[in-house]
Parts: C-alpha cells; sequence; structure tokens
C-alpha cells in the first residue's frame, strides 16, 4: 500500500501523514513510497490508540462541561430564589408603611 493511499483512508493529506507516521519511527520520503505490511499494521494501530485516546479526553472534557453547567444552573436558581426573597421582603416592608 502507499503512503498517499493510506493518508487517505484516514482523512490526512499525503504531507500531514507523512509527518504523522515520522512520530511512529516511520520515515517516507515520497507520497508515492510503499508501506510494508507490517507498517501499515503498526500505523493503524498507533492511529486507533490515538483516536481512543483523543475521545477518553474528550469524555473528560464532556463531564466537566456538563458539572460546570449543572453548578451554573444550581446558582441561577440559588440567585433567583434570592431575587424573590428580598423582593418579598420589600414588599412586605412597603405594606407595613
Amino acid at each position: 500500500m502507499k503512503v498517499h493511499e493510506l493518508a487517505k483512508e484516514n482523512g490526512f493529506t499525503a504531507s500531514k501523514f507523512m509527518e504523522e507516521i515520522r512520530k511512529f519511527g516511520i520515515d517516507k520520503k515520497h507520497h508515492m513510497n510503499v508501506l510494508s505490511g507490517e507498517e501499515v499494521d503498526l500505523i493503524r494501530k498507533k492511529l486507533q490508540k490515538g483516536v481512543q485516546n483523543q475521545s477518553q479526553s474528550d469524555g473528560s472534557k464532556t463531564e466537566n462541561l456538563n458539572r460546570n453547567e449543572e453548578k451554573t444552573a444550581k446558582f441561577a436558581a440559588k440567585k433567583e430564589n434570592d431575587h424573590s426573597d428580598s423582593q418579598k421582603n420589600s414588599n412586605a416592608e412597603h405594606s407595613k408603611n
């Protein structure tokens, strides 16, 4: 399989893909170079592992965002209740006078 074919299969431009596979210890000089079966397997495993790690970190970000949204909603509700209470107190004081 040629570098550019595997790049396309994985959604990379050939130049970005060659940069990425260099990180895996595979140094190809041209997008038309042929990858061995072992190189293809290694690249696919590494890319899959990267996708899994990214989705796990994205999951953590989502959990943090959800927690922040919950805190914000609780704060807004508390603020609304405090405002209602102060409004009631203000109305009560005005009705006394």
